[in-house]
């Protein structure tokens, strides 16, 4: 995958919902390990995923964050987009991340075949060590946000 900072000379194939996930009760935000055998693997993220065709973009988000985590989430910011070209592509994809809390904390989380893990990290230097580059300003924003902002 290669990301992109001007990719006005592609045309827009797919939309990619991603959502930082955080627990109010701690301020920890949810992060996902990919599988070994999937695509960039091992590679720490968080939940994400395409919006099918015709989907409401928050329908297409909750739904990708139910199927790859079990969990129920309530967006409440946006933090940003960004654009990236898988290998041997002409169109781009737009990922439009937003920045989701749980109301229920109780939830059980049950990861995909996606993922091998998952880790509620609690600082910025744990996410940095884990996520990849372009990600990680959205965790990092999402860590600005005050914990009584949406409770």
């Amino acid at each position: 995958m290669s990301f992109l900072h001007k990719p006005e000379n592609l045309k827009t194939r797919d939309i990619v919902a991603g959502a930082v996930i955080r627990r109010l009760s701690d301020g920890k935000i949810l992060l996902l390990q990919r599988a070994k055998d999937d695509y960039y693997p091992l590679f720490w993220e968080f939940p994400r995923g395409h919006v099918k065709a015709g989907e409401e973009f928050f329908t297409g988000l909750k739904r990708e964050v139910k199927e790859e985590t079990n969990l129920v989430v309530v967006p409440v910011a946006k933090l940003g987009n960004f654009y990236y070209v898988c290998e041997n592509e002409t169109q781009k994809t737009i990922q439009k991340n937003f920045y989701c809390i749980l109301r229920d904390e109780e939830q059980e989380i049950k990861i995909s075949k996606e993922h091998n893990y998952y880790k509620w990290v609690g600082t910025k230097i744990e996410a940095l060590l884990m996520c990849e580059d372009k990600l990680i300003k959205y965790v990092f924003n999402s860590f600005d946000i005050p914990l009584d902002k949406y409770s």
